[in-house]
């Protein structure tokens, strides 16, 4: 039986118009390179002419982009790749340089199993730090939480000092760290956290779930502990179990506060003394003073 031929027949005119377009592309110093890199010759270029010249259309709309909101391409940040192998055309579309950087900076976020960083807070990094204009004590302080994700050991910090000086900035560069790492890793916002807790209580599946998850995870990161409205529920049913298990399991815990950790425990006493109080106060001081070690960040208010 004859073999039946699909391709498609050119007319003249659409014959002329491939080989003209093809005489354009072998004159362009990509196309060359090319040419050269995979040894392949003209008649190649004439076989995928439109394929090509698609090429290096997309290569000239990239050229002196500024970043991704002023992308041309059709699917942004994406650039249409081609390679030949065996004397076939392969095409695959990859990453550009502004689309690969927000992959990096964002690929350690399937590591976060619990997260109240904003999208911000998820691109800090120690390499972000103006070293020119920091003051010494906090570059002091900036080296020392840096060098706790090299350190393979269980204790964390705990950083204290006035509002806005750069606690959680420094805490978002560690956990974004250990999380690139690929370490898992919560970032928890202590008020928030409450809050939300508070709204599970009376759900089907409550908030255990959480508290579990909070437990367990190779890193946590405490922010802002002592600036949640503070009770006995929060302090004996959520914080104390997190803490204890922690402190028990040996599980790397670092914390930010606006309130020194000699103060913790006046802070958890609630204002009212009683022996519930007391002993309640005295254990989740006691785990943190365990869980962290205390530096303080001094400098300006940046906010």
């Amino acid at each position: 039986m004859e073999k039946i031929n699909f391709k498609l027949q050119e007319s003249d005119s659409q014959r002329k118009e491939r080989e003209f377009l093809s005489q354009l592309l072998i004159k362009d110093e990509r196309i060359q390179r090319f040419l050269a890199t995979y040894k392949v010759d003209y008649e190649f270029v004439l076989q995928n002419a439109y394929t090509l010249k698609d090429y290096v259309t997309r290569l000239d709309q990239c050229r002196d982009c500024v970043g991704l909101s002023h992308c041309k391409q059709p699917n942004t940040g994406y650039l249409l790749e081609v390679s030949a192998n065996d004397g076939i055309l392969d095409y695959e579309y990859v990453a550009c340089r502004y689309e690969s950087k927000i992959e990096r900076q964002t690929a350690h976020q399937n590591k976060l199993i619990y997260n109240d960083m904003s999208i911000e807070q998820m691109g800090f990094r120690f390499t972000n730090i103006d070293i020119q204009h920091e003051s010494t004590a906090y570059l002091a302080v900036a080296n020392y939480v840096e060098a706790k994700t090299t350190i393979s050991e269980p204790q964390g910090f705990y950083l204290s000092g006035a509002p806005g000086v750069g606690k959680t900035y420094l805490m978002c560069c560690f956990i974004n760290e250990m999380a690139a790492k690929g370490k898992t890793c919560a970032f928890v916002h202590v008020p928030t956290l409450i809050a939300n807790l508070k709204t599970l209580m009376n759900t089907p599946h409550g908030y255990g779930h959480v508290i579990e998850k909070l437990k367990k995870v190779e890193v946590l990161a405490m922010d802002d502990i002592a600036g949640e409205s503070a009770s006995s529920w929060s302090r004996d049913d959520i914080l104390l179990p997190i803490l204890n298990e922690r402190m028990e399991s040996h599980r790397l815990t670092v914390f930010t506060s606006n309130c020194a950790r000699e103060r913790l425990e006046e802070f958890y006493v609630l204002g009212k003394k009683s022996v519930n109080n007391e002993l309640g106060a005295l254990r989740i001081s006691e785990r943190i003073k365990t869980l962290a070690e205390e530096k303080v960040v001094k400098g300006k208010n940046r906010r």
